[in-house]
């Protein structure tokens, strides 16, 4: 699944959202739950771009979250041909986003389809666009929905240590006045940028 996940491109140019996106690879996504008996929503974000809920429940009482995007990748390197290197009785994955957060992401994933201990629970996972960037897929998601679940496991990587608290997002427009002054006299003005 890893391998999969790593092969589509998922970065997103800051300066302009639509250069790439994640929408191959929530339509992969999509494609692997697809027959699992859960619930598959698309949650809109804009343009092209959306979210991927995947539910057992309406009201789940875990959630797991994972974002879509990557970073620009380097110039010069080909990150989306999976390198596999077996090394000290270890078996690591190389490419764009194989930590942040395609592992992850691959992990809720295989989890979700097997189901097993945490079918007992109603459980959902929310696979969202922009987390590199502005955050939008994770602020629409919390405006389109009522979900409260009672844990939220965000599967960022965290050196191996479970973390038990994650810092969120606050955003708040402020305006500052000003008064024009001329730069012989600045003192006759107010400096907004200062204010």
């Amino acid at each position: 699944i890893l391998k999969e996940l790593i092969k589509r491109s998922s970065w997103v140019d800051k300066a302009n959202d639509q250069t790439q996106n994640e929408k191959a690879l929530a339509e992969l996504i999509e494609d692997l739950f697809h027959g699992s008996g859960l619930q598959l929503k698309r949650q809109v974000v804009n343009g092209n771009r959306y979210n991927i809920l995947v539910a057992s429940s309406q009201q789940p009482e875990i959630l797991f979250t994972a974002h879509m995007d990557t970073i620009r990748p380097s110039a010069g390197w080909s990150p989306f041909e999976p390198l596999v290197k077996k090394t000290g009785g270890q078996t690591l994955v190389y490419g764009c986003g194989a930590v942040d957060m395609k592992g992850g992401m691959a992990a809720i994933i295989l989890a979700l389809i097997k189901r097993g201990a945490i079918a007992k629970k109603p459980f959902a996972a929310l696979f969202y666009c922009g987390e590199e960037v502005d955050f939008i897929g994770m602020k629409v998601f919390m405006r389109q929905t009522g979900m409260k679940p009672k844990l939220v496991v965000n599967v960022e990587p965290t050196g191996c240590k479970i973390i038990h608290s994650c810092r969120g997002v606050l955003t708040f427009d402020i305006k500052v006045s000003g008064k024009t002054g001329h730069g012989s006299n600045p003192g006759a003005g107010v400096n907004a940028i200062e204010a």
